[in-house]
């Protein structure tokens, strides 16, 4: 029997899947967590752009992010970062899933939209810097837990 001691709707797939290399991307992006999450709280970027999410109508455990309005010339590494927040417990769980869109022949909307300049893409710092804040935090509680279970010295065995 599985038990979940934390009940977090973590990613259990997307399509398309981690590492997936694309010609183009799709229109929609397909998340299935291991817990129904809640629509309205979650949230998923592309590039630091938020995407709307709609429901799966046959799994509530599938959220269906719309792609639609990312520009159709995106090439290279592409970077979805996910939140999830359960429907029923209100858990927080967070992760990325990285893909590649291949460069190909190039339309002519591609060209016309390659002339534009790029806006800065700082969303990527801000991501990093989140991680690396969490993993401090992490770090941090490990070395209280650790300095609060070790026994004082001098506690035991003083018989003066």
């Amino acid at each position: 029997m599985h038990i979940h001691y934390l009940a977090h709707a973590e990613l259990r797939s997307s399509n398309p899947s981690e590492g997936a290399v694309l010609k183009a991307l799709p229109a929609t992006m397909k998340l299935t967590f291991t817990e129904a999450p809640s629509k309205d709280k979650s949230v998923v970027t592309l590039g630091g752009t938020r995407l709307h999410l709609s429901s799966s109508p046959s799994d509530a455990k599938t959220l269906v992010a719309d792609l639609s309005k990312v520009p159709h010339n995106v090439r290279g590494p592409v970077v979805v970062a996910w939140r999830s927040v359960s429907a029923d417990d209100g858990h927080v769980a967070d992760g990325v899933i990285h893909l590649t869109v291949a460069s190909g022949p190039a339309s002519p909307r591609t060209e016309q939209a390659a002339q534009v300049p790029e806006p800065d893409s700082g969303s990527g710092d801000v991501i990093w810097y989140a991680g690396l804040a969490a993993a401090f935090v992490i770090l941090l509680a490990i070395g209280i837990s650790v300095a609060l279970r070790r026994p004082g010295k001098g506690t035991r065995g003083a018989g003066r």
